[in-house]
């Protein structure tokens, strides 16, 4: 009996509240992607800070706009595997991220 009580109780603050239910939760969160993305940029950042090399350095090797670099470091920004290739060899790292 406590349990259906527990289960209507749910029902009822979801639709009153408008709470996502468990299932729908974490599709509806947009720091999902962030969380997913941040490691990547910060290595890259890391890759970057390490030999001394300016935003500028970066896109100039890699053939992005300083903002496009910018972008990725801050996770702003989800770097096409094209572009985290490129990345990759101009670091000579192999990224956590990348497959």
């Amino acid at each position: 009996m406590k349990a259906v009580i527990s289960v209507v109780l749910v029902v009822l603050l979801v639709g009153i509240f408008n709470l996502p239910s468990r299932d729908t939760a974490n599709l509806a969160n947009p720091q999902i992607k962030t969380d997913v993305i941040r490691p990547l940029s910060e290595q890259i950042r890391h890759a970057r800070l390490s030999r001394g090399w300016t935003i500028k350095d970066v896109s100039a090797r890699v053939g992005l706009t300083p903002e496009e670099i910018e972008q990725i470091e801050k996770g702003s920004a989800n770097p096409q595997p094209a572009t985290l290739h490129k990345l990759e060899q101009t670091f000579n790292v192999r990224f956590s991220h990348s497959e």
